[in-house]
């Protein structure tokens, strides 16, 4: 495999782009995603719930999914919601977006076709990811293969194609890692990642993972010869009241993105989310990691959905960039976050 021709440019749905065309940038977005794995409806459920939780996510049981109820409707993104996704992106592009990360991994239901068909409508840029998720998502088989046998697939993918789509990743992420202390296919994966990253010169990008078990995850990345400028750790909203822990991270040279703003993934409800990541991101600014900083909204259930009462793919530019200005973050300071820093992750080196 030779990946010497991707050097200095970004590899999306629709092939290679230049850098400087990747423009405002949202890292960490899920188009068509199925994570009914992560949320099993009770053994101990009579018929009636479980009819219930099968149900279509409409009006009529809203309000029961967005407190957190099992609706399994809501977590799925099919090509079934094609319009819908489709128009909600469009309000991120009206806004000025130009471009979007979708990192589904695979297990998680990835659709590469149905992916490059939204870029095609909508004239964004469309990065889309590889390796695996959680260990409930992980395949059966993920126990026989070695390390050599994961990598050997992620590059596979890179070079050739996701499922004989000829459609490519362009970052290899997101890496599932939730153990503590981390299981042995957590380990795999992550030494399999680093090995192709180091091969193919993309970036990882990490679900979460726990930050006890972040020296550990770099230490394994560095061993394979990766830079930790290369690496993001997602999901780091719920580290953004302990500003030490951040710096102690940020101090190893990785990213740290703050991807649930605006959903009901941040330990918060999102209003109160929204602010402690908004004074996090001053303070890490004067501390001297502005070109270390990542933000985005990790749409991945209905109810993220401007439809379903969420706030949609355009909250960041539509919201959450004016409060960023109104508390005194300069515009420049802005574009390093949200155009620079993407765009150098996703330049393959």
């Amino acid at each position: 495999m030779n990946f010497e021709s991707n050097k200095g440019k970004i590899l999306t749905v629709n092939g290679l782009i230049d850098p400087e065309d990747l423009g405002f940038t949202l890292p960490h977005e899920h188009f068509y995603v199925d994570l009914r794995k992560n949320h099993p409806l009770p053994n101990d459920f009579t018929k009636e719930e479980l009819d219930y939780c099968n149900a279509k996510l409409d009006l009529s049981n809203l309000a029961y999914a967005r407190a957190g109820y099992p609706l399994q409707d809501n977590y799925v993104l099919s090509p079934k919601e094609e319009d819908l996704i489709i128009q909600e992106v469009f309000e991120f592009k009206k806004r000025g977006g130009k471009s979007l990360v979708d990192p589904t991994s695979i297990g998680l239901g990835r659709n590469p076709l149905a992916i490059k068909k939204i870029s095609d409508l909508t004239g964004l840029n469309i990065v889309l990811g590889c390796s695996w998720y959680q260990k409930v998502f992980h395949p059966e088989n993920l126990d026989q293969k070695n390390i050599e046998e994961l990598t050997d697939q992620i590059l596979n993918e890179i070079n050739c194609g996701i499922d004989n789509t000829g459609i490519k990743p362009g970052i290899i992420g997101e890496i599932g890692v939730n153990a503590k202390p981390l299981i042995e296919n957590e380990i795999k994966v992550i030494k399999a990642s680093a090995i192709a990253s180091k091969v193919s010169g993309l970036s990882m990008l990490f679900h979460g993972p726990p930050y006890e078990e972040h020296n550990t995850v770099l230490d394994m990345v560095e061993d394979q010869g990766v830079d930790p400028s290369r690496v993001i750790f997602g999901h780091c909203d719920r580290l953004a009241e302990d500003i030490p822990k951040l710096i102690s991270t940020l101090n190893r040279g990785v990213y740290v993105e703050f991807d649930c703003l605006g959903n009901d993934g941040s330990a918060k409800p999102w209003d109160m989310a929204t602010i402690i990541v908004a004074k996090a991101i001053p303070e890490l600014i004067d501390a001297g990691y502005v070109n270390r900083i990542l933000i985005s909204q990790d749409i991945c259930k209905k109810v993220h959905l401007k439809k379903f009462g969420g706030t949609g793919y355009s909250f960041i530019l539509e919201e959450f960039i004016p409060f960023l200005q109104n508390i005194g973050i300069s515009n420049s300071d802005i574009i390093q976050i949200t155009e620079n820093n993407p765009k150098d992750l996703l330049t393959i080196i």
